[in-house]
């Protein structure tokens, strides 16, 4: 799971003007459609606005991948304070 999320890469964005009205004003932030569709495309639905479509994520499908990966680096960080690190 942790190799997945390394993949992952968050940002901040705004939406363009056209999408603005439907889909919020203002800075978001999350992860760009496109490269978790990479990642994991099971994640990611195309939405259609007009003539154009966007691409975009169901963060509840990443909820059980990042709780995963945070778990696996609990046992590292258990090991390396069970070493004296």
């Amino acid at each position: 799971m942790l190799d997945k999320v390394r993949q992952l890469r968050g940002v901040t964005w705004e939406w363009k003007p056209e999408y603005q009205d439907k889909l919020g004003f203002g800075e978001r932030g999350g992860v760009i459609a496109q490269e978790v569709q990479k990642i994991l495309p099971e994640a990611v639905h195309e939405e259609q606005f007009g003539t154009r479509s966007i691409l975009t994520v169901n963060y509840m499908k990443l909820t059980g991948l990042l709780i995963e990966a945070v778990k696996e680096l609990d046992k590292r960080v258990v090991e390396l304070e069970k070493n004296g690190y």
